[in-house]
C-alpha cells in the first residue's frame, strides 16, 4: 500500500509540474502599453493581431509586472499568473495532500508535517510551530511598515491620498521607490 501511495504521490506530482509548465495564457497589448520597458524586453515579445503578446513565462511576467505602468494591464497578467495550471491543478494538489496524510498514518504519524519534520533538525512539528510565531512577531512590525511606506509612497507617486496599495503594484512601486532612493536604473546597470 505505501509502494501504491509513494508511486501514486509521484504520478501526481508529476502532472502537476508538467500542468504548470505546458500551461499557456497571456495578455495582449499595444506597443504604448510597453513604453515603460526597455526596447531588449520588447524585441522579445512575440506579435499577435497587431498587439504585443505577453505571456507567462518568467522572462516576460517578471520584468512587466515591474515596469508597466498600467495597473490594469499588472492586475490582469497578475491575476493570469496567479492561476496558472488551472483548475486542473486544484485537484491534483486536494490529491497530493490527501495522499500525503494518509502515507503519514500508515506510517505512525499524525499528519505528513510530523513525517516530513521527523528527519529534520526540528524533530518536532511543535517546534517548527514556536519558532515560525517566534519569526512572524518578529517580522510583523517591519513588514507592516515595509507596505506602509510603500503604499505612501505610491499615493505620493499617483498624487492621489486615497489610493490603496493593491498585489499586483509591489513589484512595480517597489521599483519605482528603489530607483527614486537609490536613482539606480536596472537596464543601465
Amino acid at each position: 500500500k505505501l509502494k501504491q501511495m509513494t508511486v501514486e504521490l509521484g504520478r501526481l506530482s508529476m502532472e502537476f509540474s508538467k500542468n504548470l509548465n505546458e500551461y499557456e495564457d497571456y495578455i495582449l497589448v499595444d506597443k504604448e502599453d510597453l513604453s515603460d520597458l526597455p526596447e531588449s524586453y520588447i524585441a522579445q515579445l512575440k506579435k499577435e493581431k497587431g498587439k504585443y503578446r505577453v505571456s507567462l513565462a518568467y522572462p516576460e511576467v517578471g520584468p512587466f509586472l515591474k515596469k508597466c505602468s498600467s495597473s490594469v494591464l499588472r492586475q490582469k497578467l497578475s491575476d493570469k499568473n496567479s492561476q496558472k495550471g488551472g483548475k486542473k491543478n486544484l485537484k491534483l494538489l486536494s490529491g497530493v495532500l490527501k495522499l500525503r496524510n494518509e502515507k503519514a498514518k500508515l506510517l505512525g504519524y499524525k499528519n505528513h508535517a510530523d513525517f516530513v519534520i521527523e528527519e529534520q533538525m526540528a524533530k518536532k512539528l511543535s517546534r517548527v510551530d514556536k519558532f515560525q510565531l517566534d519569526l512572524l512577531k518578529k517580522l510583523k512590525n517591519q513588514s507592516d511598515i515595509d507596505i506602509k511606506n510603500l503604499e505612501l509612497f505610491k499615493k505620493k507617486f499617483e498624487k492621489d491620498k486615497k489610493t490603496k496599495l493593491k498585489y499586483y503594484d509591489t513589484a512595480y512601486y517597489y521599483d519605482k521607490l528603489f530607483e527614486s532612493k537609490f536613482n539606480i536604473d536596472d537596464e543601465k546597470l
